[in-house]
């Protein structure tokens, strides 16, 4: 199974970035296996000792209920809804979106 995922050289991607001028910019989004995507995340993203970055950030964040379009074998583990939160919102949710990422990953 592949998934979509985000590519950046930066750690923040979707997002604005401040420099001469206030830009919003998304990621590369590439179609790649879900084992692939793991092995990538789990790889080192600087070298050992130093800042020398080996890669770019990688994750998943696809939006428009991704659970349960990009993620259908995972929808069945997870509730479809939380109950304070149905409360506080007054409905169920309208979409169930996942992210799956590294801990350089900012979005």
């Amino acid at each position: 199974n592949a998934l979509a995922d985000a590519v950046t050289p930066v750690e923040r991607a979707q997002g604005a970035r401040e420099g001469e001028d206030l830009v919003f910019a998304q990621p590369l989004e590439v179609s790649m296996p879900c084992d692939r995507f793991l092995d990538v995340i789990e790889s080192p993203l600087v070298e050992e000792g130093s800042d020398r970055r080996l890669r770019n950030v990688h994750y998943a964040s696809h939006q428009d209920s991704s659970l349960h379009t990009d993620f259908m074998e995972l929808a069945e583990d997870f509730a479809p809804s939380i109950a304070w939160a149905d409360a506080a919102f007054g409905n169920v949710p309208a979409a169930t979106n996942i992210w799956i990422g590294e801990n350089a990953a900012r979005t």
